[in-house]
């Protein structure tokens, strides 16, 4: 809908591409080599978009388990003191087997990103019924991990002040178990 909106030259709505769009025009006014590394980010994120919303076109799919998940992956593009780097995103929606209404679901929200000073840092998030969230952090680094351990008690209470009634907060050294890291790192680059 997006691309036949802007093929009509119609307005569309606050979406991924029109902010790319946005960012593109931006990017005249950088000097060369950053107008090049910043044309490929855009291009790779443009590309990821899209191939984002062709899956998300599937819709739902069943779980080795039996239950029933719906997927949402983006890369949400942050600026790192001098570059350009990619945030992965995924949202999960997850209906447990058996289940036969919909008001068994819960909410996955993984990030993942490497920062320069910090590290490799994983996030997962989980929202249940009645506003329940728990969520565990990894980071690579022991200082990073120290550093997270000493904020969750002022992260529990900002959740809190917010609704949530937050179940538990934990924070790992090192990276989770293969069966836990459901993040890939792969990126499609396709040309639409």
């Amino acid at each position: 809908m997006t691309e036949a909106r802007l093929i009509q030259g119609l307005p569309i709505g606050r979406d991924m591409k029109r902010a790319l769009q946005q960012l593109k025009k931006l990017n005249e006014q950088l000097p060369a080599a950053g107008q090049q590394h910043l044309d490929q980010l855009i291009h790779k994120l443009q590309a990821r978009q899209t191939s984002q919303q062709l899956l998300a076109l599937q819709q739902w799919k069943e779980t080795p388990e039996g239950g029933l998940e719906r997927v949402i992956r983006t890369d949400l593009p942050v600026y790192q003191g001098e570059e350009f780097d990619n945030v992965e995103l995924i949202i999960t929606e997850e209906y447990p087997p058996g289940e036969d209404n919909r008001f068994g679901n819960q909410w996955r929200v993984q990030l993942q990103f490497d920062l320069e000073r910090k590290g490799h840092i994983m996030v997962e998030l989980v929202l249940q019924k009645d506003d329940q969230l728990s969520g565990s952090f990894w980071a690579e680094r022991r200082e990073t991990a120290a550093e997270i351990r000493n904020r969750l008690k002022s992260f529990s209470e900002t959740l809190d002040s917010h609704g949530f009634e937050v179940q538990t907060l934990n924070c790992h050294l090192g990276r989770p178990s293969s069966s836990k890291e459901t993040i890939s790192r792969q990126l499609i680059d396709l040309k639409t």
